[in-house]
């Protein structure tokens, strides 16, 4: 984010914000996700491959809901 100036100048306030934003957001849904696959594999008594599995086909059959939509 503040990485990509082409001009190499300094990031202003509002860029700064921003960035620090999107970095919060990107922690917090990666925490969220663990802690729902830690969930999951308690829940279901899955492990690695089967958990994986059970991961990949539930995210198909959302994503299928949200594309017939």
């Amino acid at each position: 984010m503040a990485e990509t100036h082409s001009d190499n100048r300094e990031p202003n306030t509002l860029e700064s914000l921003v960035d620090r934003t999107l970095r919060s957001v990107n922690d917090a849904d990666a925490e969220a996700a663990m802690q729902r696959v830690a969930d999951i594999r308690v829940q279901r008594r899955l492990r690695d491959d089967a958990l994986v599995e059970h991961l990949i086909k539930q995210k198909a059959l959302q994503t299928g809901t949200v594309g017939a939509a």
